[in-house]
C-alpha cells in the first residue's frame, strides 16, 4: 500500500436529518445474491449523502413496487441486507415514504487529527485452564481530537441548519464524523461521535486554534425488527 500525505485527507460531520423520496435504484453488492443493497453515491452530492439516519425508520420498495424490510441495516454505509434474497430486485427507494440521510459537510481548516479504537481485552483464565492465559475480546471504544483553525462557532452547513461544534457539545447531540484518507479510494472510516470538549488557544505571534476532543457515542434507532451496523468502521462508499 502507497503511502498516504496527511494534507490530502479530508474531514466531513452530518448535518440535519433530511427526508428523500426520488426514486432511486440501490446497488447491489452481495455478488449477484440479491441480499445487500447499497445506497450509490452521485443520488444527492456524491458520498455526502449515503449516511442513514438511525433515528428514523427507513422504507425501502422492490422493483415491483411492494415494501420490503431488511433484516439489518448499516446506516453508516446506507447498506440494507435481506434474508432472504430479494425475489424482485433492485431494491428502491421511493415516494412517498422513502428514507430519512444524514448529509455530510466538510469541517474546514483542519490543521490534525487524531482517532484511536481499542477492545477490553477481559481474562477468562482459570485453574483447570493450563500454564497460559485466556484472553476474550470484549467493549470497543473510540476517542479521537481534531484542531481547526477557526473557532466552534463556525457553521459547516450551507443551507442554513446550523452544524456547530459549540452546539453539538451543548446539546449532546451524537454526529457521524467521516474521514477521507485517499481521495483516490472509496475507502473511508465513519463514526458516530459526542463532542467531548473544546479548547480555544492564541498566541500574539500566532494563529486562533481549537482543539476538540470527541468520544464514540453509541447510535440510537427506531428500525422495527431490525438491527444495526457498527457504531464506527472503515467501509466501502460504493460507486
Amino acid at each position: 500500500m502507497a503511502a498516504i500525505a496527511a494534507h490530502l485527507c479530508r474531514l466531513y460531520l452530518t448535518g440535519t436529518s433530511t427526508h428523500w423520496t426520488t426514486t432511486t435504484s440501490l446497488n447491489e453488492i452481495s455478488g449477484g445474491a440479491d441480499t445487500s443493497f447499497q445506497f450509490p453515491i452521485g443520488t444527492v452530492a456524491a458520498e455526502r449523502s449515503q449516511v442513514l439516519d438511525p433515528a428514523t425508520v427507513q422504507d425501502f420498495d422492490d422493483s415491483l413496487g411492494t415494501t420490503v424490510t431488511p433484516d439489518s441495516i448499516d446506516h453508516l454505509f446506507g447498506i440494507a441486507n435481506f434474508s432472504p434474497a430479494v425475489t424482485n430486485s433492485p431494491v428502491k427507494v421511493a415516494a412517498p415514504l422513502g428514507i430519512h440521510y444524514l448529509p455530510l459537510y466538510e469541517v474546514g481548516t483542519v490543521k490534525d487529527f487524531s482517532v484511536s479504537v481499542s477492545a477490553d481485552v477481559l481474562d477468562r483464565s482459570t485453574m483447570d485452564g493450563g500454564a497460559f492465559r485466556d484472553k476474550l475480546a470484549g467493549l470497543v471504544d473510540l476517542s479521537g481530537s481534531l484542531t481547526l483553525l477557526e473557532t466552534p462557532n463556525q457553521d459547516y452547513d450551507p443551507s442554513g441548519d446550523d452544524i456547530k461544534l459549540f452546539d453539538l457539545l451543548s446539546d449532546g447531540t451524537p454526529k457521524v464524523l467521516e474521514i477521507k484518507f485517499d481521495p483516490d479510494s472509496t475507502e473511508v472510516f465513519r463514526a458516530f461521535i459526542i463532542i467531548e470538549s473544546y479548547e480555544n488557544t492564541g498566541a500574539v505571534d500566532g494563529l486562533v486554534e481549537t482543539s476538540i476532543s470527541f468520544q464514540g457515542a453509541l447510535q440510537s434507532t427506531t428500525e422495527t425488527g431490525t438491527t444495526t451496523g457498527s457504531a464506527y468502521s472503515f467501509g466501502d462508499i460504493g460507486s
